[in-house]
């Protein structure tokens, strides 16, 4: 028998209905800003719902569907488009192509390969988990990144703590006070986050970050451009966190790992052949991946200038994976994948194109734009500053997907009073969704790493913190020197 609905959930439900009524009946700004309110009603709605998780995450991304039509703001038919937006393809496609790499162990078997090269100081071990469960975030959702590198992180956990134990019986070496354990688990937890948000693919938020700017300012956000500021933070965040659990939070209780090498060697070892099917999955996602990135190379001459989608040359890259054989009568990807797909996803994209398409509409944007002029003399930096910590602070509690498309609405209206391009604003914003290290709920990866007892709370909130604040100073750096070259 389930459970029925949390008190948060049915608070929030009276909670979002109340704000939408609230909104609506609001008597300023008379007829003309009738639209406005009744918009800002239905992202309160939104919002509160989202929060609260009255309903699931994907069921409220659907109320733009029928509300805005209802309400006289949007068409349906404008409305329904947003949900099919090019880069929500450039999301499937990805994720069948990570499903392909899952299915032949490809994914896996890289990991393990990069793990293998470390050496046996914990120090070198710890970095070779988070740099393979980075590198696989990249491409893989970091849910299934922790879940695939955890076991490889609890093997050698197990192997460090034996030989803690024979060399002082007296050491505490069990789950939750056993430093390397420790760090092992949130490393691999904080790599599979901050992987993500190496391309465009790694993380929703980067997606939904692209599809506002696409379709409200015009400016295309393509694999490299996001690359060009993504894959810097990455190679920032990385080593700095891995500094921060080694040398400040948690240092190894022991200098040497004998025979670590060796326990990640027997598990490549136990792997099957990677064969046709591997070689041929390899080969359609690096053609993938070089099409991204030279495409602004070839594409004018082949097809026209503009007519090309990122998401185009995902959804060829997937078509490929179901058509090649994979050696052994069958095909690299087939029919049972769809129903592995991650819908929800799908549609909290959907949801937050459709808000800010209403908010440019029913003219909110304006309105909250006349609002944020009282904004206007706090310096940029350290609004920007602002913006990433709220950000930050929120998704601790609720889904980073959602939370981008609460957000990014609201900094894009605000960005023309601030007198700055909206990029500026937003940027950091959907950076920083990404970067929710402090507690279990945050992101699956760190629910993960939370379930095999090796951190408890009070551990994962004390080096959250100073994980969330370098995470802060890197992303306000990275974008106020960046956004406006790229963007």
């Amino acid at each position: 028998m389930s459970a029925g609905p949390s008190w948060r959930s049915r608070v929030g439900l009276i909670a979002g209905a109340a704000l939408f009524a609230a909104a609506a009946a609001f008597p300023a700004g008379g007829a003309e800003a009738e639209p406005a309110r009744r918009m800002a009603g239905v992202a309160l709605l939104m919002a509160a719902w989202w929060i609260s998780e009255a309903i699931p995450l994907g069921a409220t991304a659907l109320v733009p569907v029928f509300a805005l039509p209802v309400l006289g703001i949007l068409p349906a038919r404008q409305v329904c488009a947003r949900y099919g937006d090019p880069l929500i393809l450039l999301f499937l496609g990805g994720f069948l192509m990570a499903r392909a790499l899952a299915r032949w162990r490809i994914d896996r078997r890289l990991a393990l390969g990069i793990v293998a090269l470390m050496g046996e100081r914990p120090s070198r071990i710890l970095f070779g988990l988070m740099a393979a469960t980075a590198l696989l975030s990249m491409w893989v959702s970091n849910s299934a990144t922790a879940a695939m590198m955890m076991p490889v992180g609890l093997a050698l956990v197990g192997h460090a703590a034996s030989l803690v134990s024979a060399r002082s019986p007296e050491a505490d070496v069990s789950p939750g006070r056993f430093r390397f354990g420790t760090a092992v688990m949130l490393g691999i937890a904080y790599a599979a986050s901050i992987g993500g948000v190496g391309t465009l693919i790694g993380s929703p938020p980067n997606l939904v970050f692209a599809g506002i700017v696409e379709e409200q300012t015009g400016v295309p956000v393509t694999f490299v451009r996001w690359m060009a500021v993504g894959l810097p933070l990455m190679l920032v965040m990385l080593p700095a966190a891995w500094l921060w659990l080694v040398r400040g939070a948690f240092p190894p209780e022991l200098d040497r790992l004998p025979g670590g090498r060796r326990i990640v060697r027997e598990q490549l070892a136990a792997l099957p052949p990677m064969g046709a099917a591997g070689r041929r999955t390899i080969a359609v996602i690096l053609a993938a991946a070089l099409a991204w990135v030279t495409r602004p190379l070839w594409e004018e001459a082949l097809v026209g200038a503009g007519q090309l989608h990122d998401g185009a040359i995902a959804a060829a890259a997937a078509v490929a994976l179901f058509l090649l054989p994979d050696g052994q009568g069958g095909r690299l990807l087939d029919r049972r994948v769809f129903g592995e797909l991650p819908w929800e996803v799908l549609l909290l994209f959907g949801g937050g194109l459709a808000l800010a398409e209403g908010f440019k509409a029913s003219g909110l944007d304006q309105r909250i734009g006349g609002t944020a002029v009282a904004l206007a003399g706090i310096p940029l930096p350290l609004f920007v500053v602002l913006v990433g910590a709220v950000v930050m602070l929120l998704t601790e509690f609720t889904s980073n997907t959602a939370t981008t498309a609460m957000v990014l609405p609201l900094l894009l209206a605000a960005s023309g009073p601030l007198g700055t391009e909206p990029v500026r604003l937003m940027l950091p914003a959907a950076l920083a969704a990404s970067m929710a290290f402090m507690m279990p709920a945050a992101t699956p990866p760190n629910a993960i790493v939370f379930g095999t007892g090796y951190v408890t709370i009070p551990q994962m909130v004390r080096a959250g913190v100073v994980t969330n604040t370098i995470a802060l100073a890197v992303i306000a750096l990275l974008t106020e020197s960046l956004s406006p070259v790229l963007f």
